[in-house]
C-alpha cells in the first residue's frame, strides 16, 4: 500500500499524513522534509536559488519515494504542477485534502516556512494557486476530502474509512 496525500498549502497534508501513517503502522515520508534532509538546506534556502531548482529536486524526490511500499507520502502543494508528477500521482492511490480559501488563509498566515507566500498579498496568491492547481489535484485524486471546519481526528476518521472501503 502506498498512499499519496496531495492538496494546497495549509490543507493538513504533513500533519494528517504523519498521523495516518502512524495509525496504519506504515512508514511516513514528507517530500519537502526528504529534500531538506538530502540537500541539508531548508526549502526557503533552496528557493533562494530559484523555484526551478526546487521543482527539479521535488520531481526527483517523488520519483524515489513512489517506489517505496507500505507508506504514506505527504507532498508539497506545488508538486502537482509537473506533468511527470501528475502521472506518478494518477497511477497511485492519491487523496486530495481540500480546504476552503478562508480557512486556508487562517492556517498559512502563521507560517514563515512557505516561500511562495512571502511575496505580498497572500489571499490573491492563494487564489491564483487554487485556480491553477485545483483541477490538477482533482484529476489525479482517487478521493477528495474537504478538511474545512473539521478537526484532525475527524479528517483521520474519514481517511481511514475511505481506506477500509478501498482496500
Amino acid at each position: 500500500m502506498r498512499i499519496f496525500i496531495i492538496g494546497p498549502t495549509g490543507s493538513g497534508k504533513t500533519t494528517l499524513g504523519r498521523k495516518l501513517a502512524k495509525d496504519l503502522h506504515l512508514d511516513w515520508y514528507d517530500v519537502d522534509q526528504w529534500i531538506e534532509d538530502i540537500q541539508k538546506q531548508s526549502i526557503t534556502q533552496i528557493f533562494l536559488e530559484g523555484e526551478k531548482r526546487f521543482r527539479k529536486l521535488e520531481c526527483d524526490a517523488l520519483g524515489l519515494l513512489s517506489k517505496k511500499d507500505n507508506c504514506v507520502i505527504s507532498t508539497g502543494a506545488g508538486i502537482i504542477s509537473d506533468q511527470d508528477n501528475q502521472t506518478i500521482l494518477s497511477k497511485n492511490y492519491s487523496i486530495f485534502l481540500d480546504v476552503n480559501l478562508d480557512e486556508q488563509l487562517k492556517r498559512v498566515k502563521k507560517s514563515s516556512k512557505r516561500p511562495l507566500l512571502n511575496q505580498g498579498d497572500v489571499y490573491n496568491t492563494l487564489l491564483k494557486m487554487r485556480e491553477v492547481r485545483d483541477p490538477l489535484y482533482r484529476n489525479v485524486a482517487n478521493h477528495i476530502v474537504d478538511t474545512s471546519g473539521l478537526s484532525q481526528r475527524e479528517v483521520l476518521q474519514r481517511l481511514k474509512s475511505l481506506l477500509r472501503h478501498d482496500h
